[in-house]
């Protein structure tokens, strides 16, 4: 098993996306460029974001929810 950690931002605002979609394209390999990356988006375009890891081939959120987990969970709030 590697120990090379993979992060990415998803993406929470109201668009005809699917939650694969909001997925960014950027990798980073840590939290902190993850989170340095979704507050400039944040500054820009005023979106709400989740720092995700893949674990296991599946991108998390820190609260161990699916993509699909998060946006259910910000849309229903």
């Amino acid at each position: 098993m590697s120990d090379r950690r993979e992060f990415a931002i998803l993406f929470s605002h109201a668009s005809t996306a699917v939650w694969p979609e909001l997925v960014s394209d950027e990798r980073f390999a840590d939290r902190i460029d993850a989170a340095e990356f979704g507050q400039s988006i944040v500054q820009v375009q005023g979106v709400e974001y989740e720092i995700m890891e893949k674990i296991e081939g599946q991108w998390r959120s820190g609260r161990g929810e699916s993509p699909q987990d998060v946006i259910r969970r910000r849309w229903s709030a």
